[in-house]
């Protein structure tokens, strides 16, 4: 059995009064170093209730494929082997992202995610790459509890950059080889409005329903949409969880950043591989999260 330590990361558990008072989230330690994170949601969807989301049999071809495709980057730049587990029957809606004894990635994923009525393929496939973005996405990392140490794992809003900038492109450009592109038919004056190119319009339509995911595991300020914009600017950047507002944002500008996915982000300067931050979603982090000075 492969033996999970260091810091294990829950997708979007974090309450709102950790938020407001700490610009990172509590992390909370055992005897083994392993990480309890945050505390749990109140979303189930048990396995024996039809699925509102994915089916099992596609849950499980996802994960594969996902495995399959991203296994490849992940060998070929940074030499380990690239793990992804589901559990279907788990009723609990979750995802979070450790690493084994030998530093390989793992990421997990629950049946009560799969089953949340905000899921199919393409939002499955985003928060995938955000998990990933904990193991690949650079800088800025999460602290480590409450010291001043630096963890192994990007911070929140760096994973959903990394999500919409390096891994969907990457991911989908391979998918499409094998004819499986999926372009949505709705929306798509809207999507347009905000994106530069289709590949754009795809990402997006999957981040909508994720941010709408956000918003139902933790409500906080207005239900995400595509055509608003979270208008706050952080003083510090944000290393815990911003607003689904604020990680649509995100996901959309990210979608737009002209760098090439193949350019990797760097551990130590966040600025490396990035597009310039500011607050029209053209390719930069946001500003609801993002301080280019404090991070």
């Amino acid at each position: 059995m492969i033996k999970l330590f260091l810091i294990i990361f829950s997708l979007s558990f974090v309450n709102s009064e950790t938020l407001a008072s700490s610009h990172y989230d509590a992390e909370f330690f055992d005897d083994n170093n392993l990480c309890h994170a945050f505390p749990d949601n109140n979303l189930y969807y048990p396995s024996n209730l039809k699925s509102l989301g994915l089916t099992r049999p596609e849950f499980e071809k996802h994960l594969r494929d996902f495995e399959r495709i991203m296994s490849d980057k992940v060998k070929m730049n940074y030499g380990r082997r690239l793990i992804v587990e589901g559990e279907w029957d788990n009723a609990r809606v979750n995802a979070f992202a450790t690493r084994d004894e030998n530093q390989n990635p793992i990421i997990k994923m629950t049946g009560g995610m799969a089953r949340h009525p905000q899921m199919d393929r393409d939002s499955l496939f985003l928060i995938l790459c955000h998990e990933l973005g904990h193991h690949f996405g650079g800088a800025p990392k999460q602290m480590r509890g409450n010291s001043d140490l630096r963890s192994w794992s990007s911070a929140e809003g760096q994973a959903d950059y990394y999500a919409s900038t390096k891994c969907m492109p990457y991911l989908l450009d391979k998918l499409s080889q094998r004819g499986e592109v999926r372009i949505p038919g709705h929306k798509l004056n809207e999507y347009g409005q905000v994106c530069r190119g289709e590949r754009c319009l795809q990402i997006v339509a999957a981040a909508e329903r994720v941010a709408h995911l956000f918003y139902d595991v933790r409500p906080q300020g207005r239900v995400p949409e595509v055509l608003s914009r979270d208008q706050q600017s952080v003083f510090r950047t944000n290393l815990g969880h911003p607003t689904p507002q604020c990680r649509l944002d995100t996901f959309i500008s990210g979608a737009n950043c002209p760098v090439p996915p193949e350019t990797m982000f760097d551990d130590n300067d966040p600025l490396r591989a990035a597009c310039p931050s500011n607050d029209k979603r053209d390719g930069g982090r946001p500003l609801c999260w993002f301080n280019t000075e404090r991070f």
